[in-house]
């Protein structure tokens, strides 16, 4: 009889995704994981060995499909607008990665899960702004990964706060209408945030 190992990892996976956005990781429940996943708890170790591995497994597997469906190509002077617009889009449809950075920022904040893969994940977004810059589709006067972390900042930010953000912005997140009207903001603030003639603004 063949086991169908890959299907009992993406379950267990699955329900990982669920446990730990709701309850974090000191909260979430390897049990519950298990029981959810209809595997017993020995088979969650045995896959993963910890539940820590668990959690940064889930977490970067998260970012990875973030990575994938909203990939930063800079190509003209509206690019990065229409980056911001995708990002928004994917954390409204996924808000469980959100929650899981929330609660390893609140949790882990000294022992980010695979630091290092992540960290050139960021220095290669950042690189690909500098190319922009050089090629002339965005202002060179920005730091690139100070730019990167404003971007995603402005996207990810206000879904993670919508209550303070609609009483700074009137945009009640909770609706269609309200995150359209974000989502217009915000691409509207990163094409002129970036334009290669708010450089020359800056300095006057």
């Amino acid at each position: 009889m063949a086991w169908d190992v890959d299907g009992r990892r993406s379950r267990v996976m699955a329900a990982a995704v669920e446990e730990f956005a709701e309850r974090g990781f000191s909260g979430g429940s390897t049990d519950r994981i298990a029981h959810s996943a209809g595997v017993n708890k020995e088979r969650v170790y045995s896959y993963f060995g910890s539940k820590r591995a668990l959690f940064g497994a889930v977490l970067s597997d998260q970012l990875n499909q973030l990575a994938q469906a909203v990939p930063l190509e800079i190509t003209t002077r509206d690019s990065l607008a229409h980056y911001s617009g995708q990002v928004f889009d994917y954390h409204v449809n996924h808000p469980h990665l959100l929650r899981l950075l929330y609660w390893e920022a609140l949790e882990s904040a000294e022992d980010l899960a695979e630091a290092s893969l992540r960290s050139a994940y960021y220095r290669s977004k950042a690189a690909t702004i500098k190319q922009a810059q050089a090629d002339g589709h965005v202002r060179q006067d920005l730091d690139p990964g100070q730019l990167l972390c404003t971007l995603v900042a402005s996207c990810a930010w206000p879904l993670g706060v919508p209550g303070v953000a609609k009483m700074m912005t009137r945009h009640d997140l909770a609706t269609p209408s309200g995150r359209r009207r974000q989502r217009a903001a915000i691409m509207a603030i990163v094409r002129a945030m970036t334009a290669p003639e708010a450089a020359a603004g800056a300095t006057r």
